[in-house]
């Protein structure tokens, strides 16, 4: 008998231990309306560390195309702007400047192995519209975890 009710503490113990690990485990590894909501949090507060573990890494595509400025015949490389993770998060997190993005229209696709974002934004600099436009996202889940895989946007303005 006590042999059994050994066991079954054991067994309470490891399976607690388990359920505790499953519930850390999903707050650190959000689902993709958590992604969203990590990402303009962290911009807004200059969260450096919570964006950029947002990113699969920090050498993935960052691309926008800028219409005002495309020239001569597409295809054509005029009016592309080219970002990279670690520049906007060093400019986002050294400068003075008040950062806050607002997005809508938000579109959310996915298989659950990889998933798209796509959705209108405004940033604003010091709470001035510096530019507008669209902002598609690719995701992959690794280890359970959603990760941006690549950015590319429009910028309108």
């Amino acid at each position: 008998m006590k042999f059994f009710a050994n066991s079954l503490i054991l067994i309470i113990i490891i399976f607690s231990s388990f359920c505790s690990a499953k519930e850390t485990e999903s707050k650190s590894c959000p689902n993709l309306n958590d992604v969203i909501e990590t990402y303009q949090t962290s911009v807004s507060q200059k969260d450096e560390q919570a964006f950029l573990n947002l990113f699969l890494s920090y050498s993935i595509p960052w691309v926008g195309v800028n219409p005002a400025k495309r020239q001569g015949n597409l295809p054509s490389n005029e009016g592309l702007v080219y970002g990279a993770v670690p520049g906007f998060t060093n400019w986002l997190v050294n400068s003075g400047i008040k950062f806050e993005e607002t997005m809508s229209d938000i579109k959310i696709n996915t298989d659950g192995n990889v998933a798209s974002i796509f959705y209108k934004y405004e940033f604003l600099l010091d709470d001035k519209l510096y530019s507008t436009g669209s902002v598609s996202w690719s995701l992959i889940k690794t280890a359970n975890c959603w990760k941006i895989a690549s950015k590319i946007y429009s910028e309108n303005r």
